[in-house]
């Protein structure tokens, strides 16, 4: 019963939900969201391979920002201009800030795997949707990404669109992402050494205000009212 047990914990089929160590853990790094560092037992892991489900442009690289603040991160295949205000806002140098551009899925896994293992960046973003081939992630995928990630202390962020259907990859986390008028809703998929969790609301009216719609809705209510002396003056 042992030897099939471990069978399937190695083809990651099974997961043990408990007798976890505080090492099996690691080492984490908060994200600045109370809310989602509890969900994730304290933050994204120092190294490792995240996965997010998600809609490009909702706001998800914000999550990210206190990863990369005072490390070099590589953002290969981006969506679109990166917004240096953004980064400046979020104590980012534009000199820590490399982006990369391929030609196909095979180019961007190579990419991703020189930088991880590289030891030269502590974040490495993807985003496999944006190219024409963009492929299906395996096991032997991520277990390579892991070991680069491992071997340069570095973290890496792969944002999709598409949820392969029954395949599990070996990642540190996988989340879903949604948009939330006050910030995202993220769900925690699974996570090493943890559970998921249901859809949790990380509020963001007051680190990012202009990019909340309540916020938004609240100033333009505010604006809206006239405020008249307590009692008329005389004249």
């Amino acid at each position: 019963m042992t030897s099939i047990i471990e069978s399937l914990e190695n083809k990651h089929w099974l997961w043990r939900g408990r007798g976890q160590s505080r090492q099996a853990i690691g080492e984490r790094l908060p994200t600045g969201y109370s809310e989602l560092d509890e969900s994730l037992q304290g933050g994204f892991a120092k190294t490792g391979v995240h996965e997010m489900f998600v809609a490009t442009g909702i706001g998800e690289l914000r999550l990210c920002l206190a990863a990369c603040h005072d490390s070099v991160s590589v953002f290969i295949q981006p969506p679109g201009v990166l917004n240096g205000q953004l980064l400046a806002y979020a104590g980012i140098s534009p000199q820590q800030v490399i982006v990369v551009k391929v030609q196909d899925h095979k180019e961007m896994l190579w990419a991703a795997e020189q930088c991880c293992k590289s030891g030269a960046c502590q974040n490495v973003f993807i985003w496999p949707q944006m190219l024409n081939l963009a492929g299906r992630f395996e096991v032997h995928h991520i277990k390579r990404l892991q070991l680069a990630c491992q071997q340069g202390h570095c973290r890496l962020f792969i944002l999709r669109q598409d949820k392969q259907p029954h395949i599990s990859l070996p990642v540190e986390a996988s989340l879903s992402l949604k948009a939330h008028p006050k910030g995202l809703q993220v769900k925690i998929n699974k996570q090493k050494a943890g559970w998921p969790s249901p859809w949790v609301v990380v509020n963001m009216c007051q680190q990012w205000p202009e990019l909340t719609t309540v916020a938004a809705q609240q100033q333009a209510f505010d604006n809206n009212i006239i405020h008249f002396p307590a009692k008329a003056s005389g004249g």
